[in-house]
Order: structure tokens, then sequence, then C-alpha cells
């Protein structure tokens, strides 16, 4: 009793706090759940979910974030608070067979509410598909488009040397800019594919995604100098983030890989192109660098560096964090040639950084 008392007192004096600083819901919704990130990596899970149920009274949830939360709920034994948060996750329409397969989840199926779980679960996933099914046929058939020319395109990488493009690479080209027309198209027509429009992305029935399934389509965009996605794809990505459609790190993610390319001011992190390792192109841009971290919901770089660190020590770990992206686009081979680059290269990370 005075454990429930208490996390309502937190919530209370979260959200009151925050609301005096006039920020947009969605920010304040992911500060919390930063928060409740960095309570998981340092062993908090009581506090983890106090914000957790925080970010949650802010703003409507995204499927990773519960998915988190529940996970925490469990390691923690707090049976209430894990319960509440598979309400919410069978809400999110993530189908019957998430439940069913997913151990962890699973391991709830003697509870007494499992069988409506199951039911919501799929009942909301089947309401996402019939009310959006023009939306969904199109923006998978596009997906799988991006997907066979991804392939198409790292093969005729192979063993390539020089820049110079082929007239293959060129067709290429040409083909990935229709699909960005399309995938334009249906953004201007139905507005961006949200959660709630397109359902949740789950990965062999067993996975929740937090990027896009049409992910691929925007990186290829972003990926030339003067690509078409470079400033198509801004005001769009930054809308989403606004609206509460997106994880901020997908955003930033598109570009900090243009950063590459060219200068663009909303760079967010510098990651080089090795292991878990964070350096700064200019220590200059440090500020700006955080700031621009902040003005889209993004923890600090020391507080990402802990996460990214965590990740690499804790392989096969259930908690879904942005560094995965981080960690498995990263040159580097194994886990633990990322973890040596990391802790033998202190002079690239902030000086607090253990």
């Amino acid at each position: 009793m005075f454990r429930c008392l208490l996390q309502t007192f937190l919530i209370l004096l979260s959200t009151s706090g925050y609301c005096q600083k006039n920020e947009r819901p969605f920010l304040l919704y992911l500060q919390n759940v930063n928060i409740a990130e960095n309570y998981i990596i340092n062993g908090s899970y009581d506090s983890a979910i106090v914000s957790y149920q925080a970010a949650f009274n802010l703003h409507k949830p995204l499927a990773v974030d519960i998915y988190n939360a529940f996970l925490v709920a469990k390691e923690s034994k707090d049976r209430f608070a894990a319960e509440q948060f598979l309400w919410k996750l069978a809400g999110k329409g993530v189908g019957r067979s998430f439940f069913e397969k997913n151990r962890y989840i699973n391991s709830y199926r003697n509870n007494s509410n499992w069988k409506k779980w199951l039911s919501k679960a799929d009942s909301e996933k089947m309401k996402i598909r019939i009310a959006n099914q023009e939306v969904i046929s199109r923006i998978e058939r596009i997906s799988y488009s991006a997907e066979n020319l991804y392939r198409i395109w790292v093969k005729s990488l192979e063993g390539k040397t020089g820049t110079k493009e082929t007239d293959f690479e060129l067709r290429l080209d040409e083909q990935n800019n229709s699909l960005i027309d399309s995938l334009l198209s249906i953004i201007n027509q139905f507005g961006y594919p949200s959660e709630e429009r397109i359902g949740v992305r789950i990965v062999n029935d067993t996975n929740i995604l937090s990027e896009p399934v049409f992910s691929k389509i925007i990186l290829r965009g972003y990926s030339k100098p003067n690509g078409i996605g470079g400033g198509t794809f801004d005001e769009i990505l930054k809308n989403a983030i606004d609206s509460g459609f997106i994880k901020p790190f997908f955003f930033a993610r598109m570009h900090d890989y243009k950063h590459y390319q060219n200068y663009t001011p909303y760079g967010t992190s510098f990651f080089t192109g090795l292991g878990g390792k964070i350096y700064y192109s200019d220590k200059d841009d440090i500020s700006q660098i955080e700031e621009n971290r902040r003005q889209i919901g993004l923890s600090s770089l020391l507080e990402y560096a802990k996460i990214v660190q965590y990740t690499l020590l804790n392989k096969g770990s259930s908690f879904i964090f942005d560094a995965l992206f981080t960690i498995q686009d990263r040159l580097l081979d194994t886990e633990k040639d990322q973890l040596e680059y990391i802790q033998n290269h202190k002079e690239y990370v902030p000086a607090n950084f253990e």
C-alpha cells in the first residue's frame, strides 16, 4: 500500500514539475523514459517503474517503451505493474502470436487475465488492419521492394573499389527515388504511418522494433549529399517526433548518417564507424550537440554512452534500447571487439564516463 502511494506521489511530483516548464507533452514523455532507462542500467527497477508510469501519464506510449516497462516490472516481481503494462501492450494491437511466443510474456500464461490479453491483442490488431487496409498494404508493398533493392545494392558494392557510379547503380538510384516518391504519396494522403495507423512492427512474433518498417527508404534518401531525403523528410520526421509517432533516435540517426556526407545542423552524436566509440569531431560542438539532443528528447551523451556500454556488456539482454542500432550499424565484428574499443579509447568519450 505504501509503495503504491509513494509511486502515485512521485508521478504527480514529476508531472507537475515538468508541466511548469511548458514543454511539449511528447518531449516530457521522452525525458521520463530516458530517466527510466538509466534506472534500468543502474539496477534501480522500482524507480524505473515509477518513471515509466509518469511517462505514460503524460503521453500515449510507444509499444517498445511499454514492453521495456513490463520487463522491469517482471524483474522487480511487481505483479500489479506487470499486469497493467500487459493490458497496455495488448491495447497496441501487437497480436496474439506475440503474447504466445515471446517467452517473457508467455510466462504469464497462467494469469487469470491471459485469455483476455490474447483476445484484446488480436482484436486491436484486426481493428487497425481493417481501418487502415489500404495504407498498410501500400506500406508493406514498398517496404518489401526496398528490402530487395537494398540487398541488390549491397551485393553490387562487394569487391568494388573507387567511387564512380555504374549505370547499374544509377538505375538502382532511380528505383529508390521511385520508392521515396511512393512513400511521400502515402504520407501526403494518409499522414505519417504511426503505430496507431499501421500497427506495431513485430519480428518473428517475438521482438518489437521501434524503427519504422520503411526506414531503409528514408535512409537511402539521406545517403546522397544532395539526396531527396535531406530536405524532403526533415520536416516530416520532425513533425512525427512532435506528434509522438517515432522515437527521436531515428531522426537523429538519419542526420548523423548525413553528417558524414555534408554538414547538418541537427548533429546529435557524431558516432564513428567503429564499435560503440563516441567522439566529437570538434570539441567546441559539444554544447550544441547536447542542446540538439535535448531539443528532440534524447538523453545526454554521457547517459547514452553508458547505455551503449550496458548493451555491450549484457549481450542478449531482453531490454530494447536504441543503443542496439548504434552497435548493429558499426563495422567491428564482435561485441567483444566493440566493448574493448569503447573501454580503451576513453579520450573520445566524456571525461566522467565510467
